[in-house]
């Protein structure tokens, strides 16, 4: 925590404090930082709740390497959960699901598993790539957007 936060000469720097991840005051002695979270439990590591938050008592927790996985920048969450722990729930192997989810498909569309043939409204556009080009995006955001609730509303793409 110390070194990703503080050490600017950290390689891991760029990804915490030189995103702006802060330590609570109290968090710069041990002592605070004991006080508030204890001693780590076994199989377990500190943990932000909030990976765009500060180290603080409020935003950590001792987690398990599954809860950090689950939790991270890079993972979509789908109803509070990690791709992976949605596609067990929902019974669909995980790469199908992000193929679907990147793909643009609406949540209907991907527990039937059956994708509409039209099922965005892309005015003069006649696909996602036109879209893309058009608003000089990648294809891929498109897709996300569009599964986000996105709408092309003259020649603009905004979020509902």
């Amino acid at each position: 925590m110390r070194q990703r936060c503080l050490n600017k000469k950290s390689e891991q720097y760029k990804n915490w404090g030189g995103r702006g991840i802060k330590i609570c005051d109290k968090w710069l002695k041990f002592e605070g930082f004991l006080e508030d979270m204890g001693e780590r439990p076994e199989n377990k590591t500190l943990d932000r709740k909030d990976n765009n938050g500060n180290y603080c008592k409020e935003n950590c927790r001792w987690a398990t390497v599954k809860q950090q996985c689950n939790n991270t920048r890079r993972n979509i969450k789908i109803n509070g959960m990690s791709i992976a722990d949605f596609s067990k729930k929902i019974g669909i192997r995980e790469a199908t699901l992000r193929s679907r989810i990147s793909t643009g498909w609406s949540m209907e569309e991907i527990l039937s598993g059956k994708r509409k043939i039209s099922k965005y409204e892309l005015g003069e556009f006649k696909n996602a790539e036109e879209v893309a080009k058009y608003f000089k995006i990648h294809r891929v955001r498109v897709y996300q957007r569009f599964w986000e609730g996105w709408k092309i509303i003259g020649d603009k793409f905004v979020k509902n």
